[in-house]
């Protein structure tokens, strides 16, 4: 049986692409790679089988810390906002609706929100109720 994909989609990471090599070792399947004339079949060769993974790894990371700190200059600029708050009056009807028993789905879909903007609205209120009403102590006296 043969199936074919490229190495660097095979895998997450360096790290989860070795772990596939090795089970792949241990199954005694053989790894041909296009670049080569012999298999992947010992560690020598599974470093040549990394390369093309960790290189995508690198780029990969590099765009990310490209992209954070363009993020970061866009927000000191005052171009980067991030997501408008939901307005009072949708937040309330979230949580009424919520009151009355009404599901998750049926408010998103009624109020015209994702599912995770009312899951995300319930929790805050969650969080905030649990707050205030949590803030307080309780103590229990023991007698010796």
């Amino acid at each position: 049986m043969r199936g074919h994909t490229k190495l660097d989609r095979l895998a997450r990471s360096v790290a989860n692409l070795m772990t596939i090599l090795q089970a792949l070792v241990q199954k005694r399947v053989g790894i041909l790679h296009p670049q080569s004339r012999h298999g992947h079949h010992d560690v020598d060769r599974k470093a040549d089988a990394n390369r093309p993974r960790a290189v995508a790894q690198f780029e990969r990371e590099m765009m990310l810390e490209r992209q954070q700190e363009g993020i970061a200059k866009a927000k000191s600029d005052g171009h980067y906002k991030g997501r408008k708050p939901i307005e009072a009056q949708r937040r309330q009807n979230v949580l009424r609706l919520a009151a009355e028993g009404v599901t998750r789905a049926h408010i998103a879909a009624e109020l015209k929100l994702g599912e995770a903007t009312v899951y995300r609205i319930l929790a805050s209120q969650e969080s905030q109720s649990c707050s205030s009403a949590c803030s307080t102590p309780d103590f229990l006296a023991l007698s010796s």
